[in-house]
């Protein structure tokens, strides 16, 4: 599998909210100041956005960025900090 074909871990509901919403790929590629072409990446799974722009559309549908994208069942972590031990922050 090249680097073009491999599936992304990053999978996400933005075409159905969009459409719920009755927005087009262009109004929403307008509104966020992204090209329609960066929509259409997204939808389908192409492109995995920035942090930035993951934020900017759950501040523009008003929703926690996770009911947007998430991971991947397969791309979960399996290392993880223990409860018991302080935050690192």
């Amino acid at each position: 599998m090249n680097k073009q074909q491999k599936e992304q871990d990053v999978e996400n509901c933005l075409a159905a909210l969009r459409r719920r919403h009755g927005l087009s790929q262009e109004r929403l590629a307008e509104d966020l100041q992204v090209t329609r072409h960066t929509i259409i990446a997204l939808e389908v799974g192409r492109y995995v956005p920035s942090i930035e722009l993951a934020l900017k559309l759950a501040a523009y549908f008003e929703l926690p960025l996770e009911s947007i994208f998430w991971l991947r069942a397969s791309a979960k972590p399996t290392l993880r900090v223990p409860r018991n031990d302080p935050k690192p922050f």
